[in-house]
């Protein structure tokens, strides 16, 4: 097992005719690459994903593939310490691949869980994923995708165009959200940016919904689609989605074509 050290601050900073030393010390020590997969294939029960993060420069990445049949998870780890405490940094990290899990539960109704969590050190220093891309398969009509995705820190970016989607239900905080999906007869679509921050909702150019709500204090941008009003319908109603709902505090949002 190696593990690498990248330092982030720089050791003196200069200010005018000025030399102050910097008052971050702390290092990036970062394991990329660490993939699991699960154990058995998707059998269409529901995914919950819940990724806390460990940086805002990080993020989680949700894609669909046709081809694909169980559910895959590429991690990189990340441990916030002190630039010299490499063992401790190196120990954070070993704790924190004991929180990156996917189980399926046995008992009825099933499930699927991808979760990668935090280790905590003292002060700011913690330890969890810092990027987690994950990998559904596509589902089809059939057997819909159900999605609930929780990110705690990072960009989100979700792309489930091609699948067939039952439900998604996202929550993010700390990061920009872009979103890629189907508006299947039936489908609940909800994403709400806790934090205030934008969001991009990637749409079929003829998407129906019987119902779309766009809640934030910030810009709404929905000029690819000049007939959509919140609070109102698109298209025949039970053509397409049931519900699509966008909430932001603040942070802008933006419906795009596909």
């Amino acid at each position: 097992m190696r593990f690498f050290s990248l330092v982030t601050a720089a050791a003196m900073s200069s200010i005018g005719c000025k030399t102050t030393q910097a008052l971050d010390s702390r290092g990036r020590f970062v394991e990329d690459g660490v993939r699991l997969d699960a154990k058995d294939d998707w059998g269409g029960e529901p995914i919950a994903i819940d990724n806390t993060g460990v940086t805002a420069t990080g993020g989680l990445s949700v894609a669909a593939d046709g081809e694909r049949t169980k559910i895959g998870a590429i991690a990189r780890l990340l441990a916030l310490r002190d630039t010299l405490d490499k063992p401790g940094a190196d120990d954070a990290i070993v704790k924190a691949k004991e929180t990156f899990l996917i189980t399926t539960s046995t008992a009825e109704p099933k499930a699927t869980t991808v979760v990668c969590g935090a280790v905590a050190g003292t002060g700011e220093d913690n330890a969890g994923c810092d990027a987690l891309d994950i990998t559904v398969p596509a589902g089809k009509p059939e057997m819909p995708l159900t999605l609930q995705a929780r990110s705690g820190n990072g960009k989100v970016g979700i792309s489930l165009a091609p699948a067939a989607v039952k439900g998604l239900d996202l929550t993010a905080s700390n990061g920009s959200i872009d979103v890629a999906v189907p508006s299947n007869a039936g489908a609940v679509i909800s994403i709400v940016a806790a934090t205030g921050d934008d969001v991009v909702l990637r749409l079929p150019r003829d998407f129906a919904a019987d119902s779309i709500t766009l809640e934030t204090t910030g810009a709404i941008d929905t000029l690819a689609f000049p007939d959509v009003q919140s609070g109102k319908g698109r298209g025949a109603a039970g053509a397409g989605a049931k519900s699509i709902a966008v909430r932001s505090s603040s942070g802008r949002i933006s419906l795009v074509a596909q």
